[in-house]
């Protein structure tokens, strides 16, 4: 599984990642598992299709549902602050 690194309010970060891969497609589609850890914890995918030399390719990333509740929880304080 995949971790996750979190640049809130980092238009520079942003800006690289959305300009400097391989095109997508926006088809963003996120699914669960309970008990896909090795310790019976639930894990999210996260995957798109993107271009490469012109042939859709699905692409996914995985990682714990606690981990990317924290990364939701900090960007949502990065945000959301009143």
């Amino acid at each position: 599984m995949e971790g996750i690194k979190l640049n809130p309010n980092n238009s520079g970060a942003f800006d690289a990642a959305v300009h400097s891969g391989v095109p997508e497609c926006g088809d963003l589609a996120i699914a669960s598992k309970p008990y896909a850890t090795t310790g019976g914890n639930p894990a999210v995918v996260i995957s798109f299709t993107v271009n490469v030399d012109g042939k859709p390719v699905k692409v996914q990333a995985v990682t714990t549902l606690k981990l990317l509740g924290s990364a939701v929880d900090g960007l949502r304080a990065a945000h959301l602050a009143d």
